[in-house]
């Protein structure tokens, strides 16, 4: 089929976002969640620190193939 796999899940505190499918895939956060703000969590030291690094992200977040990724809403 010609549509993405792709999904967001608004929560209370953040969204995560998960792209299955086979190609990388852009997510418009403005599009996702209008007015809201976020963050990558901050990762310990044995896991993935460079995804998870605690810095604030763009209004545009593009996943590879397969990954997911979790996001918290900030303050503006």
């Amino acid at each position: 089929h010609a549509a993405s796999d792709a999904r967001y899940r608004l929560f209370e505190h953040g969204i995560v976002l998960a792209n299955p499918g086979r190609s990388p895939y852009v997510f418009e956060l403005a599009k996702c969640a209008p007015g809201k703000v976020f963050r990558r969590i901050r990762a310990t030291p044995l896991q993935d620190t460079q995804a998870n690094s605690g810095e604030p992200v763009g209004p545009v977040v593009t996943l590879g193939p397969m990954e997911g990724l979790f996001l918290l809403e900030t303050a503006r």
